[in-house]
This record gives C-alpha cells, sequence and structure tokens, in this order.
C-alpha cells in the first residue's frame, strides 16, 4: 500500500494542481479489494446463508495496523456465498470517522445505472474499471508487446 500511496496518490495531487494551481481538495482516498479468499456467512437456524445486504465487518478480523479497514457486503447475494469487498483507507483529509466511512462506501454501491440495486462494489469503482477496459481497445497496438512476437507452437518468438 506504500507504492499506491506514493505514486496513485501523488498522482493524482499533481493532477488536482494541474487543473487548478492551488487547487489542493481533502478526499478520502481508498483501495478496495475482491481478490481474496475470505468469505461470511450467517446462521440461520443450523442452515449457513449469505450475510444480509449492507453487512459491515469493521473489527475482529481487520488489520488493527491499518487505520481504517473493514469488509463489506452491500449486495444481495443470489448464488454461492458472498464475496465482500475489502477497502482499505490510504489518506483521509476530511478525517471522517470509521462508521462514515463505512456508510458512504455502501450508498456508493447504489451510484450505478445498471443496477437498481446495489452492486459489489462502488459505483466509481465498477466505471473506472469499464473505462480502462474501454481504453485498452484504443492503445493496444501501441503498447501491446505481444503484436511484436510471432507465435510457434506455443512459444513466443521474436
Amino acid at each position: 500500500m506504500n507504492a499506491c500511496r506514493a505514486e496513485e496518490l501523488a498522482g493524482l495531487r499533481a493532477g488536482c494542481v494541474i487543473y487548478l494551481k492551488d487547487y489542493n481538495p481533502e478526499l478520502i482516498f481508498m483501495v478496495i479489494n475482491k481478490k481474496h479468499a475470505v468469505r461470511f456467512a450467517r446462521n440461520l437456524n443450523g442452515n449457513l446463508e449469505n450475510p444480509l445486504p449492507g453487512t459491515a465487518i469493521v473489527d475482529t478480523i481487520t488489520k488493527p495496523e491499518e487505520d481504517v479497514n473493514f469488509y463489506l457486503c452491500p449486495h444481495v447475494g443470489r448464488l454461492g456465498t458472498s464475496r465482500p469487498m475489502y477497502c482499505m483507507v490510504i489518506e483521509n483529509t476530511i478525517n471522517a470517522n470509521k462508521k462514515e466511512i463505512v456508510r458512504l462506501t455502501h450508498d456508493l454501491c447504489y451510484l450505478t445505472f445498471r443496477s437498481t440495486g446495489a452492486m459489489s462494489i462502488p459505483g466509481p469503482v465498477r466505471f473506472a474499471h469499464l473505462a480502462s477496459y474501454r481504453a485498452r481497445n484504443y492503445v493496444k497496438e501501441k503498447y501491446d508487446i505481444l503484436s511484436s512476437l510471432k507465435k510457434q507452437g506455443g512459444m513466443w518468438y521474436m
């Protein structure tokens, strides 16, 4: 996370200065991860079921050395076991407390036009993924290393 703080946050701050000379906005900068093996279930009369939408785990299994981190299951688990998102705050210049950050993150999961319910990740994160996926199609030829290589028998050669 130190690399994220050093590179991404510094780039964001530099971009703000380019936009407006003395622009230094207060912000909450967080990393959201769904690529983990953590699952949660609730015991309902001996049956394991998915947690209710909006379930937040803010202590017990989170990392105490981090300032603000938590697991959040904002959506309804339709099939199988829900995978919560893991949220870790890198920068909090607003000085929001953990409860406010969890609530804001949960509310942002409803900010999408693709669904009438909550998404498994906040809307701005989902749209950033979509934008980067689409941008890859425009710069693919310029930055694709494999386009200059030939495939022969399952191996890539120059």
